[in-house]
């Protein structure tokens, strides 16, 4: 039998048995943005729950979270992006969150930044795993992003060169 990815998760979040490893969030380089994934603890080997998050240099709120079981997102965060429907077919904006019903059907629903307190990626990170019932301290480190300036002109002036 096909173990449903997003059944096995709520069984597992429901007994408490997810948790964080205790060590701090390590990021890597993609093409276009930093990535960190961390494996958490608790949970059949062969289902490889993991919590990715997803950062972008671009202005905030920008970036995901996403909880992976069995490589299929059972819950994830968007901050930016498209809108996604939700089950009665309107359509959600960013920041939403997005997870199964218990009949297996994908929901979607708007997420008040302001109301939940989150001002950044490490407070997004951490409204996720508490959403998520995921167990222990999420050890932050800022990504290494390098973030847009304000006010610098597109290119900057070359040095003048000085005739002798």
């Amino acid at each position: 039998m096909i173990p449903d990815p997003a059944a096995e998760y709520e069984r597992a979040m429901r007994h408490g048995d997810l948790r964080l490893p205790p060590l701090p969030v390590a990021w890597h380089q993609g093409s276009r943005n930093w990535t960190a994934s961390i494996l958490l603890d608790g949970a059949p080997e062969e289902a490889t729950p993991r919590l990715v998050i997803r950062a972008s240099a671009a202005d905030w709120p920008a970036g995901n979270l996403s909880l992976i079981w069995r490589d299929v997102r059972v819950r994830g965060f968007d901050l930016a992006g498209p809108p996604h429907a939700n089950l009665r077919g309107r359509m959600i904006p960013t920041p939403h969150q997005q997870w199964y019903d218990a009949s297996g059907r994908q929901e979607v629903g708007g997420v008040d930044l302001a109301a939940e307190e989150i001002d950044g990626l490490e407070s997004a990170a951490r409204w996720f795993v508490k959403w998520c019932e995921i167990q222990g301290t999420l050890h932050w480190r800022q990504p290494p992003l390098q973030s847009r300036l304000p006010d610098l002109p597109a290119q900057l002036p070359r040095k003048q060169r000085r005739r002798s």
